[in-house]
Order: structure tokens, then sequence, then C-alpha cells
């Protein structure tokens, strides 16, 4: 457990690096319909808390919303939020965003940093620590959505970026995705009405110069309207991405508020690859969904029938894992709760309503699954000297290869080919019985930032006595 928080506390965001650092933000208090004030937790690699409870904002009686997180490898890690002072002669003026750096210590950096007048703030950082905030504002009578990039320093890289504007209040969340080349993607709604809503994604270079023409999100069924899930996009360093969304339920009148959850996935080039229904909200809930550098992506919702937790993972080459429960008690409220990934954990963050006034903020750190039903370097091996039904003289070890994906085993000792995916191992010959653990470290081609890896055990023998 982070905190017991009361009023409107709830959990913001938790934001994970490459290497498993991670950071969890939340609300807490109540003061005039906003939190009193944001607070951050820091852990490092093994899950092992480093700060205490950090104030991120500059009191705990003010009036705070929208905290989200970004941490880099070396565990220094920053807060976006919004602060909201009524200003009667302008009131689009009203609400700030300010974001504030922290060493990997929990010791603020300099004072908070003023971004712009706006709200709604997410945030995206590269391993290094530049990081970019995309943001939501409205003055005269128009919306606009723009992103700030920052280097690792929190000084202004280049001019404010324009992703879209139109007329009114039509602009919604918008969310933002970084790789580790600098590239961006923003996802974001468009529309007056919740009933007259068009999700849109719209990809930058690193220089942020847009890249291809803006994407209409579609699930297939364009009769009902669409919106985007609580945190619903993910960018591969492979250049593909997805968005996960939901419709009215084809049938149902809007005030019975079901719905059903797909997952859109889009290739390098921006083209339409698949969409796949997930489930209807009657399961689960809205998801929040996140993803790392390998590849990997987890989904993380509330069960609507029992009330638990649960995340669905799926590995680098796009295979599933069964659903399973990362809560150990009820109850847990359908609150807030986010999910973010390493190369090699999964950390997911969630509200518990412990009492009518006091809601906790929890936390749990899991190795993510690797392939199917084994690892991805497979289950461990025999290779036997003399050779027969039950022990041959070689073992083949791993999964097979994903396109776009380099490989490389650790001893290369007897391999066939130590970068390749499933290599053959040969017994040396010579008498003794022993063991060797083979690491596998896989990245994509496009990306130096995953640092997956996986072990298997190869068993030496004479056999066939």
């Amino acid at each position: 457990m982070l905190n017991s928080s009361g009023g409107s506390g709830a959990t913001n965001d938790v934001a994970v690096a490459e290497n498993s650092r991670f950071v969890v933000d939340w609300e807490d208090g109540s003061c005039s319909n906003f939190s009193c004030g944001i607070f951050a937790r820091a852990y490092d690699i093994s899950g092992n808390p480093v700060t205490g409870q950090v104030l991120v904002t500059p009191t705990s009686t003010g009036s705070y919303e929208f905290g989200k997180s970004a941490i880099d490898n070396s565990g220094k890690f920053v807060v976006v939020y919004c602060r909201y002072i009524y200003n009667p002669n302008a009131p689009n003026s009203s609400e700030k965003i300010y974001f504030q750096l922290f060493s990997a210590a929990g010791v603020a950096v300099g004072a908070p940093v003023f971004v712009d007048f706006g709200t709604y703030p997410d945030i995206t950082m590269a391993p290094g620590g530049n990081f970019d905030i995309a943001y939501s504002t409205i003055a005269y009578g128009v919306s606009n959505l723009f992103v700030k990039r920052y280097n690792l320093s929190g000084s202004q890289i280049g001019a404010r970026i324009i992703v879209e504007n139109g007329p009114g209040a039509q602009l919604g969340v918008p969310f933002i995705r970084m790789l580790c080349s600098g590239n961006f993607v923003v996802a974001y709604e468009y529309g007056n009405t919740a009933n007259n809503q068009i999700a849109y994604i719209k990809r930058f270079n690193s220089l942020g110069y847009q890249t291809g023409n803006r994407i209409t999100v579609t699930t297939g069924n364009n009769n009902y309207p669409y919106n985007l899930s609580r945190e619903p996009l993910l960018y591969f360093s492979t250049g593909w991405f997805s968005v996960i969304s939901s419709i009215q339920t084809p049938g149902t009148p809007p005030t019975d508020h079901k719905f059903d959850y797909y997952i859109t996935r889009y290739d390098a080039n921006g083209i339409l690859v698949t969409s796949d229904f997930l489930w209807h909200s009657t399961s689960g809930s809205n998801p929040a969904a996140a993803g790392n550098s390998c590849g990997d992506y987890s989904l993380l919702y509330h069960d609507q029938a029992t009330g638990n937790i649960m995340v669905k993972n799926y590995s680098y080459a796009n295979v599933p894992s069964a659903p399973y429960m990362v809560n150990l008690y009820l109850p847990n409220s359908n609150l807030s709760y986010y999910i973010g990934l390493s190369s090699n954990f999964f950390i997911a963050a969630w509200d518990r309503q412990s009492t009518a006034t006091v809601i906790n903020s929890m936390h749990s750190r899991m190795p993510l699954p690797s392939g199917t039903n084994n690892t991805i370097a497979g289950p461990s091996r025999s290779v036997c000297r003399l050779g027969c039904i039950n022990c041959q003289k070689t073992a083949v070890i791993g999964s097979p290869a994903v396109p776009g994906y380099i490989y490389q085993w650790s001893p290369q000792a007897y391999l066939s080919n130590p970068y390749a995916a499933q290599p053959t191992v040969t017994h040396p010959g010579g008498s003794g019985q022993y063991s060797i653990t083979y690491t596998l470290t896989i990245r994509p081609s496009a990306s130096s930032c995953c640092q997956r890896t996986e072990t298997v055990v190869v068993n030496f023998s004479q056999g066939c006595k």
C-alpha cells in the first residue's frame, strides 16, 4: 500500500523505466472540488522504495489535478499537473500546467516549471531523460492540442507543436507515447458531444514534424460513436502502434451505457492491420494499456463480476496470456487503475476503497510472462554424450524468431549459432555431468532500449547407461 487518502484522493499514474525503476503518483484530500495536493513515491529496479511520500505540488492545501509522471533509467522522474486558481477576468486562464523535476533520491530539482495555460496533460519520457508533454487548451472560442518537448534538465526543445485545433470545446484528453529515437505519437478525441466523437492519431518524428496523414481510429463499425479508453495508446520500436477504444454495443440505446472494447493495430506506415474485440463492459471495465521497448504490452481492468483488478499480458510475439488477478484484497474501487511496463516487469497501481471516506493507493510488481506456455528461451533441456531415445546428443533451445528482432545467446559454447532465435546445443563429448545456464538477450532491431533477457538450463550428461 502506498498511502491512505481522504476525500477525493485517487491514484493518478504509474510510470516505469525500461530497467524497472518506477514511480507512482496520487491525489490526496479534497479542496474545492480539487485535490489538496499531489504526492509521489519512487522505487528501485528491485521494487524497493527509494523515497518516502514526496509532495509534488508547492502546497498540500491548493487545488490540483491530473498528475501524470515519467521516469528514466537513472531514476530521475518528473510529474506534470494542473493547478486551478480562478481568474474572473480570464476564466480560460484559471488552470495552469506545471511540471516538477526530481532526482533519483526524490529531491525536487529547482522550482515547478510553468508549461502553459490548459488542462489534461500527459507525459512520456525516453530512457535518457528527454520528455514530451501533450495538453489541451481553449481560448477565444478555439480549442487546441499542443505538445512541448524538454531535455533532461527541463529546458524546452524547439517551439510549441500544434497537434490539432477546432471551434469550441471539441478536443478531448490527449495521450502521448515516445520511442527511444524520440519519435512520438498522439491520440485524441475530436467532437462536441459524447455521441459525436471521433478518435484520431498523429505521428511525429524526433524533431517534432508530423509524419504521414492524420489517422482515424476505427473498430470496423462506423455506425456507432467510439471513445478512447483511460490509457489507450501503445507505440512500439518497430513503428507499429495500437489504440484501445470502445463503441456503444450495437443494438443498445446510449442510456444503457453498454460498450464493446477493441484493440486496433496499425503498422509503421499507419495502415490498419487488425481490430480485435476484447470484452464487453458487463465483463470488464475500461482498460488501461501500457507497453515497453521490447514490444510486450499489458491491459489492466476492473473485473465487474468479482471486483478484482485483472491483467492480460501480450508477449512481443503478440501472444496473449490468460487474464489473472493482481490484487490480494477486496474491495477494489472502479475509480482509478494504471499499469506500466519495463523490459521484464509490469507494475499495476489502483485504488482500494477501504472505508467510505478513505481510499488506499495500491500497487503490485510482477514479472512479465514470456511466450506462450513456456519462457521464450524455452524449458530446460538435456543432451547426452552417447545419445539415446530419451536423451539425444543435440537439443534445440529457444522459440521461433519474430521478424524485426535480434537474438543473442551467452555463453556461446556448444551452440550452432549464438545469434539465432533457436540454436542447436550439441554435447561436446567427454565424461562428466554438468549444467550450463544460457542467457538470451532479445531486442527489436530498431531499438537499443529493450533490456529483455531470458534463461534456459541445459543439462549435459553421459546417458544411455
